[in-house]
């Protein structure tokens, strides 16, 4: 399944918290494309990644503007992070 979410005009954190919060909500192999337009959120989605072991499939950055395409798998650091954010 392909989801796109669209964070754009969101202030930060929000987009951040969105994104993780589809990512919870998918399944293993699901692909998830997250733009917006807070540039901090970029910077957080990159690392929470490789932190989560979500893979990045394409990545555009222009300015302030950015566009994800993450592929989703589950591992205990995301379930955990997850359950800490009291979304799924």
């Amino acid at each position: 399944m392909k989801k796109v979410l669209d964070t754009m005009g969101e202030p930060c954190p929000y987009p951040f918290l969105l994104t993780v919060n589809e990512l919870c909500n998918m399944q293993d192999g699901d692909i998830l494309e997250t733009k917006g337009d807070c540039p901090q959120t970029a910077d957080k989605i990159i690392s929470a990644a490789k932190k989560y072991g979500i893979e990045i499939l394409e990545m555009n950055i222009t300015g302030t503007d950015w566009d994800f395409v993450l592929k989703v798998k589950h591992t205990d650091i995301l379930e955990n992070i997850c359950c800490k954010l009291c979304f799924s």
